[in-house]
């Protein structure tokens, strides 16, 4: 059963808002609409829903049993204007009671069957709907890795899996494996490599420090004194200042005064204070200051390649606490060049230089292993695209680690939906089987008791019951299986064209009516539960004579049938009022009918309608004035109306001939609107096609022309009872 029909981008249909119709599973569904107003593109929507133009179009909720049976122009053209002939339709006579029971019993259990199928197709739906649901939240869960690592370092490691989630799924439950790396751990090498820019870094060169020999630092644990020779010799080694003395030296010539004393000093004592400070002194003095312009040599040097010896090593390369052991190192040999500057200034003062051997061996050991780190980065770069793939493999194995708990308890559940969804698949065939066993029942005993003799019969008796005696329809001699249309010289041939329209209309009609209730074929079963009938205007081109009993046919023979659903379209208020009076006379809609209005302003509009809003097609006129008044949109359909209200009115006024006079003196006096006078002044019979220019107007000015035709008519109380005004009051 059709739950809901929408209609967009078709003919007078919406481009950008789609049109809804909700059925709400309502047996009958009968459609009122002004010609022109959409009801067709209806029909022929469920006619032949594959094609282009309905691609923006939906059906809901058919069943792929249900079978639509349109009746339209399309299937009067189909059938009756390209064959002299018309296919046979097999219907079952009553006269083999045990074939008739069979079929009946077959029918029923092919019903029965159906039922089962349609619920278990509803779960299959039901688990299709719980698998993708699962399928889409694991897809999810693990999505949102992206999220975490994208723009980061390893979202190189995301090319190609970026930008679809089933192929991202995919590739991390294929990434199993293991891995000791970590994220942190991967991101910091990936940082190193990516930001490398491919330059290997130097290594660091060794230091290979020459301070002097072991020999040449024994001086400095001398006490250095002057010599012996001099008389002052043991007054100085007494005193203890033989450094003092040395020092001022610098001071001392001879008659001078002493630097020590400020006396005079004569030349004897100046010789002997000289004499204490002989070669032998100067020889040593003059090795410690070798000793200290090396030791300070070397250590400017050390220092000038130990300070900042890691500026250039990227962070992530283990230095081995580099800098902090050449900076101990530096601090002894400082420690230790300030100790020979004091032995220079007090000689006779031995000194201990800081042992320093063990600083270097830590430094030397730090600068091989953070060489070797050294080498390692190096190999990485010249090997960047390897590493990167390692990278990327591990990502991919980390991720798989990390969500594949998840991951197997979704493929539990996705396993037990598909077993579920097989089973019932398998039950699905089981029971297509069985309704293909009772479906060749039918066709073996419909052989036995169907012919095409009683459609031609209900035809050829329905066309006597509306009057029609100038033709009939009888068995074509030449096939068993087809009809013709006949009239007294049997002779004749294309009969169908030369009937009237309204004849061809009750024709093709009469032969939908049986057509709907029969088979194509003697052996094809004919299920009319499965069944969507779709009913176009059936009485276009027909007299007002024969509307009841179209409507009375349809009432008995469609509603009143076991037709799975009814859509009826027309554009007859009278007819549409009509099938609603042979159900109940009540000014309710019928249990399990729904009523529609299909109305068309700058597009076709589809609105439910409750049985009392039901007007005359006079009525509905008047209601085109209405809405025209408040809503220019609905302008295209003004003149129309306006043209139907007068024709309608002054002809049951009797009033005609005046009417005419009337809009000749306008159409004379008033120029602007002679094109809509001298449009209205036809009558809509000899005009049928309905034509004026639309494009300019003013749906207020043609308004009030119209209220002065009813005025100069003397009708003007009839003009505002019928737009619901109040009565002018004359002063």
């Amino acid at each position: 059963m059709i739950n809901s029909i929408t209609l967009q981008e078709v003919t007078s249909y919406s481009p950008e808002k789609p049109t809804k119709i909700k059925i709400d599973g309502n047996k009958i569904n009968l459609f009122y609409g002004l010609n022109g107003s959409g009801k067709s593109t209806i029909g022929k929507l469920l006619q032949a829903p594959s094609l282009p133009e309905y691609k923006k179009c939906k059906i809901e909720h058919i069943q792929n049993e249900d079978e639509i049976i349109v009746y339209n122009q399309e299937f009067i053209r189909e059938n009756f204007y390209t064959t002299d002939h018309l296919n046979g339709i097999f219907t079952l006579s009553k006269e083999n009671q045990e074939a008739e029971k069979a079929i009946e019993s077959a029918k029923e259990k092919i019903i029965e069957i159906n039922d089962k199928k349609n619920q278990t197709i509803n779960k299959l739906n039901d688990i299709s709907n719980k698998k993708s649901a699962e399928e889409k939240n694991i897809k999810d869960i693990v999505w949102s890795a992206k999220s975490t690592h994208e723009n980061t370092d390893l979202d190189f490691c995301l090319n190609n899996y970026r930008n679809n989630k089933s192929k991202f799924l995919d590739k991390v439950k294929s990434s199993s494996g293991v891995t000791k790396k970590n994220f942190e751990t991967l991101t910091a090498e990936a940082r190193e490599l990516l930001n490398s820019n491919n330059n290997t870094i130097e290594n660091i060169s060794q230091l290979n420090i020459n301070m002097g020999e072991d020999k040449d630092f024994s001086i400095l644990s001398e006490i250095i004194l002057g010599s012996q020779d001099s008389y002052l010799s043991d007054l100085i080694k007494n005193l203890g200042n033989s450094d003092w003395v040395k020092s001022g030296m610098a001071y001392m010539a001879p008659n001078n005064p002493c630097p020590f004393c400020q006396q005079t000093i004569d030349t004897a004592i100046y010789n002997a204070v000289k004499q204490l400070f002989d070669d032998t002194y100067e020889k040593k003095i003059s090795l410690i200051q070798s000793l200290k312009i090396k030791y300070e040599k070397e250590t400017d040097n050390l220092k000038s390649r130990l300070l900042n010896l890691t500026l250039t090593i990227p962070e992530n390369i283990d230095t081995h606490n580099l800098q902090d052991k050449a900076n101990l190192l530096l601090g002894g040999l400082s420690k230790n060049l300030e100790k020979i500057k004091n032995k220079l200034i007090n000689p006779s003062i031995p000194i201990k230089l800081v042992d320093t051997t063990s600083l270097l061996s830590d430094l030397e050991n730090a600068i091989s292993k953070t060489n070797n780190k050294i080498d390692l980065f190096n190999n990485k770069i010249k090997n960047a695209d390897q590493h990167l793939n390692r990278i990327q493999s591990d990502f991919w194995i980390l991720l798989n680690i990390k969500y594949t708990e998840s991951m197997d308890h979704s493929d539990q559940k996705i396993k037990k939906f598909k077993e579920e969804s097989d089973a019932l698949t398998k039950e699905k065939y089981l029971l297509e089987e069985e309704k293909d066993q009772q479906s060749r029942i039918i066709s073996e005993n419909q052989k036995k008791i169907t012919n095409i003799e009683h459609s031609i019969n209900n035809i050829n008796q329905r066309l006597i019951g509306l009057g029609i005696n100038s033709f009939q329809i009888k068995k074509a001699s030449s096939d068993n299986q087809r009809y013709k249309i006949i009239r007294t010289n049997e002779n004749e041939t294309n009969i169908y064209k030369t009937l009237s329209e309204g004849e061809k209309t009750l024709i093709s009609f009469l032969y939908f009516i049986e057509y709907i209730s029969g088979s194509k074929s003697d052996t094809h079963p004919a299920i009319i539960e499965n069944r969507i009938i779709v009913i176009d205007d059936p009485i276009s081109s027909l007299s007002h004579n024969y509307i009841y009993d179209i409507a009375s046919i349809i009432h008995h023979n469609v509603f009143n049938s076991n037709f799975k659903q009814v859509f009826l379209l027309t554009h007859n208020l009278f007819f549409f009022h009509e099938l609603l009076m042979l159900k109940n006379s009540s000014n309710k809609c019928p249990k399990g009918y729904k009523l529609y209005r299909v109305s068309k302003s700058d597009f076709s509009k589809i609105n439910p309608m409750e049985r009392n809003e039901l007007q005359n097609d006079y009525q509905m006129y008047w209601q085109i004035i209405k809405d025209c008044s408040v809503d220019s949109s609905y302008s295209q359909m003004l003149p129309n109306a306006m043209r139907n209200i007068l024709e309608h009115y002054f002809n049951f006024v009797h009033k005609k001939e005046e009417l005419r006079n009337i809009l000749d003196n306008l159409g004379d006096s008033e120029s602007e609107f002679k094109p809509l006078f001298i449009y209205i002044n036809r009558e809509s019979h000899s005009d049928s096609i309905n034509l004026i220019n639309t494009n300019t107007i003013n749906t207020s000015q043609y308004i009030e022309k119209f209220k002065q035709i009813f005025q100069e008519t003397g009708f003007l109380g009839h003009y505002n009872n019928m737009m619901g005004l109040k009565e002018e009051v004359k002063q």
